[in-house]
């Protein structure tokens, strides 16, 4: 029996996922490429429409699927399909498309049948970014099935909605893309009397008597700027009257590869293989309809995004009048030489600073030899300053002129330090103005109005004296820590 009728579920429910890297040869973002919806994606999972890309796309594409004896007669069912769509990003963030999916089923054994299949499907989808490395989005679709193409029964549309969130961190390759929706199935609606038909026809429509949760996961990675390999997972976890459980509901599992066939991205080339771990429903007169996809199969798909083409003005500026000569260019002077340890042997990696004139500072560093060098200096009175992490900082005087200037600097190397930091407050709790001491270095330490101090000193063992007028004067020890903060908080107690 020859049956042409639109399916339920999409061929490939392919939608958009971002894909952006930085590649060492490429110093622009790549975009995850289009799926057969003419849309940014993964293969089956869809995704926030890609930044940066605005405009029409095209897709065209065609594949196989075979499924083995489901309805235990010596049967076996091979399908073709195919598919046509188009998409316009109006911006960025927002993007619709219109899919037209077609197929021919046809069946080998006890009662065969073969059969035309097309589906229509419209789909919107919008997003915004959350930060530099994710996307959240949605889309809304809409199926019309009808009865015998291309005409279209109402009370059979069915849309679907989903959340879609794109993860890509930056300068990452990998993008991970998710989906999580409902889908309001009305298709059966479109066969009322589908058991009056053939077994291996009802296995063909490809209807659903059962509404879905839809939930997918993908993951795009781009090897070279010109290709990516995909992998995701589709699940349609039917739900309500009418649903076979959820490991009879359909999932395909897909992986492949897409190329850029041209430089600008126009061009792309996709290779999938998927296969479906479902177990099968039951196939007979009386049975819910659910959709079955082939057990295994595949596509290839040809995606184009054809450029808008945008007047560009050309400005012609007048032409400037001759150039006054050049004044003559003064007299440059130059400095080298190198930054030693105190060995005066072991060279140091350092930063230097050189002030001449009133020109603005230059800056440098020392190579693996400790030997810099810097031109393009006014003459006369210059100080360089000499920084290395470890190592005291060092200002050296120097005059320069027309012939080379040494400078060999060796640089000490930094004491460790430590710190003390505290509070002073009465036994209320509130702030006491004191006088702070630390012997034996003889340090007066400010404190701050809040009662707050602190003090930078070498690591080694202290005596703090903390004196306030009113108050019992406190004598406490502390031990400072190379790199390390000694907390010392201090009450007084009034004195008589």
């Amino acid at each position: 029996m020859s049956v042409v009728r639109p399916r339920a579920a999409c061929v490939f429910a392919a939608a958009s996922a971002g894909l952006t890297f930085v590649l060492a040869t490429a110093l622009a973002c790549a975009d995850v490429g289009d799926t057969i919806d003419a849309l940014p994606g993964i293969v089956r999972v869809p995704v926030v429409v890609a930044r940066d890309r605005t405009g029409i796309g095209l897709a065209a594409s065609a594949g196989y699927g075979w499924t083995e004896s489901v309805l235990h007669d010596g049967d076996s069912h091979n399908r073709a399909l195919g598919s046509l769509a188009m998409s316009l990003r109006a911006t960025p963030y927002l993007a619709a498309g219109l899919r037209l999916d077609g197929r021919f089923d046809s069946s080998s054994g006890p009662g065969s049948t073969s059969g035309w299949v097309g589906d229509p499907r419209i789909e919107v989808r919008a997003g915004v970014p959350l930060g530099d490395a994710a996307r959240l989005g949605g889309q809304l679709g809409v199926w019309f099935p009808g009865n015998d193409a291309p005409s279209w029964v109402a009370s059979s549309t069915t849309p679907d909605a989903s959340v879609l969130l794109t993860v890509q961190p930056p300068g990452s390759p990998v993008t991970i893309a998710s989906r999580l929706g409902y889908r309001q199935d009305n298709s059966v609606k479109s066969a009322p009397d589908a058991d009056r038909l053939a077994l291996s026809d009802r296995l063909s429509l490809g209807l659903n008597a059962a509404n879905a949760v839809l939930a997918g996961l993908g993951v795009s990675a781009r090897v070279t700027p010109r290709l990516e390999l995909l992998a995701d997972v589709a699940w349609d976890l039917l739900v309500g009257s009418g649903s076979p459980g959820a490991a009879k509901s359909p999932m395909v599992v897909s992986a492949g590869a897409r190329y850029g066939l041209d430089t600008d991205g126009r061009f792309e080339l996709a290779a999938i293989a998927d296969v479906s771990p479902s177990q099968r429903p039951e196939v007979a007169v009386g049975t819910p309809l659910v959709d079955i996809e082939p057990r295994i199969g595949g596509f290839i798909a040809l995606v184009m995004r054809p450029t808008w083409p945008r007047p560009v003005e050309v400005y012609v500026p007048p032409r400037p009048a001759a150039p006054p000569p050049p004044p003559p260019q003064p007299v440059r002077a130059k400095l080298r030489g190198h930054v030693l340890a105190e060995d005066g042997k072991t060279p140091i990696a350092a930063h230097l600073t050189i002030r001449s004139g009133s020109a603005a500072p230059k800056e440098t560093r020392t190579d693996d030899r400790g030997y810099f060098e810097v031109d393009d200096l006014d003459e006369g009175p210059a100080t360089v300053e000499i920084e290395s992490e470890g190592f005291s900082s060092t200002t050296r005087p120097v005059t320069l002129s027309a012939s080379p200037v040494e400078l060999d600097v060796q640089i000490a190397k930094a004491l460790p330090s430590g710190q003390v930091r505290g509070l002073v407050r009465d036994f209320g709790g509130k702030p006491v103005v004191a006088a702070i001491r630390i012997e034996p270095l003889g340090i007066d330490v400010k404190l701050e109005p809040d009662g707050t101090f602190e003090a930078n000193v070498a690591p080694g063992t202290y005596e703090v004296l903390i004196h306030a007028t009113g108050y019992v004067e406190q004598k406490r020890r502390v031990v400072v820590e190379r790199d390390g903060v000694t907390m010392l908080n201090v009450e007084l107690r009034k004195g008589r």
